[in-house]
């Protein structure tokens, strides 16, 4: 009975939106700039557009753009992994060598999303070692950093992102995603609070600031950048808590990984030392592991609107293509004629510009491709906007990518309608007024609702 009142209330509220006032004219969009583009690609006819050639600020509905060039490009069976590698010879269960380790720009490695876990590499290249009868190294442990010596900040990303979770960036070591995950005890509301214990355990320093707050919501912000060893964070948690976990970027995921390997790994050898490439050195016997396929990567990059995996899948993009207009040339159409600007590839810097029209591109390009379009959210049923729509007749039907950032509030994707039409839509609004934000949501809800029910 619930759930039909619900959808009661969503249709007369569809009802309340008239035909004759276009949706940029609702008063929750005054004061920002909102373009949007609907195009029934079963008959090619436009629906509704507005501004659709303007260059917005996209957010996250730009991966669309990075998961589509990763199809088409990469392949949805290109695969990301991990090696273990012999420089030398065995002889008398000796290595005579080193013993490489190669993270190798891989999303995948000690990712607990795909069950790997940092805990389990002790026993990769333990049994790695028994199986080619090695009891000891005359040699060294090599790790293998590409990038130790190159800048790896993002220059066009803003501080107060950077040091979070959703602002860890893609290395040549990604170690679960380069996520550092702090647990806070909180006592009095205005008090100082604690950290009691950080995951991965290893020597950084924090400056906490932390202090608690009379609510429920986390409002934790970490500061850091690639290769510092101090983290400061600051903000508020709710008070009187334990173990409240506050996500932060792992600053330095090589020294994570040079501990762990000291500490764990019980074979005798000559120490631990980084490299920047293999191309000088002739390794032998690799060994693959911690794998994962391009597709699951898109599939997570799109549904849970994941940063890292996404600037992991156009940093192997630009190893094979080189540049950006490669890539545009790729995408053909309006990416050849007007192209967007790009920073990054999961839209975190608000510096990426775009239009309408790009991400409408994406869409028509990968209609007929199903890898790319179960990559999206179901709105009513999974990923980002699951809560949309739910338990009203479009449940189910709306496949689309979310985006948000201060200020932004952008989504694009498929309408399967009630009569079996597709149509694609792209909606992007910027710097509209914060407290307009639910009532932009509901707006757009509202519209997607009628565009199922009357196409």
């Amino acid at each position: 009975m619930i759930k039909k009142l619900f959808a009661i209330f969503i249709i007369l509220g569809l009802l309340s939106f008239t035909s004759d006032k276009k949706l940029y004219q609702n008063s929750a969009f005054q004061h920002s700039v909102t373009a949007y583009f609907i195009k029934n690609i079963t008959n090619n006819q436009i629906i509704d557009k507005h501004n659709e050639e303007l260059f917005l600020t996209p957010a996250s509905t730009q991966k669309i753009i990075t998961t589509s060039l990763a199809l088409d490009i990469l392949g949805k069976d290109y695969e990301f992994y991990s090696f273990l590698a012999l420089n030398g010879y065995i002889q008398n269960q000796i290595l005579q060598g080193d013993l490489i380790i190669a993270p190798n720009f891989n999303p995948g490695f000690c990712n607990k999303r795909w069950g790997y876990e940092l805990n389990h590499l002790q026993n990769i290249i333990e049994e790695y070692c028994e199986k080619k009868d090695i009891k000891s190294i005359n040699g060294k442990i090599l790790i293998v950093d590409s990038l130790q010596n190159n800048e790896i900040n993002n220059r066009k990303w803003i501080w107060e992102d950077m040091g979070n979770y959703y602002g860890a960036s893609t290395q040549c070591v990604i170690l679960n995603e380069n996520k550092l995950e702090l647990y806070f005890t909180s006592e009095e509301v205005g008090e100082i609070t604690k950290i009691t214990s950080i995951q991965p355990n290893y020597n950084v320093e924090i400056n906490n600031f932390v202090k608690a707050y009379k609510g429920n919501n986390d409002k934790a912000y970490a500061f850091s950048k690639n290769n510092d060893s101090f983290i400061e964070v600051r903000g508020e948690i709710p008070a009187n808590q334990t173990n409240f976990k506050v996500i932060a970027s792992l600053p330095n995921p090589l020294q994570v990984l040079k501990k762990y390997i000291k500490d764990n790994v019980n074979i005798k050898h000559k120490g631990i030392d980084v490299i920047n490439s293999t191309h000088n050195i002739n390794t032998k016997s690799e060994f693959k592991f911690h794998k994962v396929s391009a597709l699951k990567v898109i599939q997570e990059t799109n549904s849970k609107s994941n940063n890292i995996l996404a600037e992991t899948l156009w940093a192997h993009i630009l190893k094979l293509e080189k540049n950006t207009e490669n890539l545009y040339k790729k995408a053909g159409g309006i990416f050849n004629q007007v192209p967007p600007k790009l920073f990054d590839g999961c839209g975190l810097s608000p510096m990426n510009n775009l239009s309408c029209l790009h991400l409408n591109h994406i869409l028509e390009k990968q209609k007929n491709n199903p890898d790319f379009k179960e990559s999206l959210s179901v709105l009513g049923k999974s990923g980002t906007l699951s809560s949309w729509l739910k338990n009203t007749p479009a449940e189910g039907n709306i496949w689309a990518k979310s985006g948000s950032m201060e200020g932004v509030r952008a989504y694009t994707g498929y309408i399967k309608t009630k009569k079996s039409h597709l149509l694609t839509f792209t909606f992007i609004v910027n710097n509209y007024v914060s407290s307009n934000e639910s009532s932009i949501k509901s707006q757009i809800q509202t519209y997607l609702l009628e565009l199922f029910l009357n196409n």
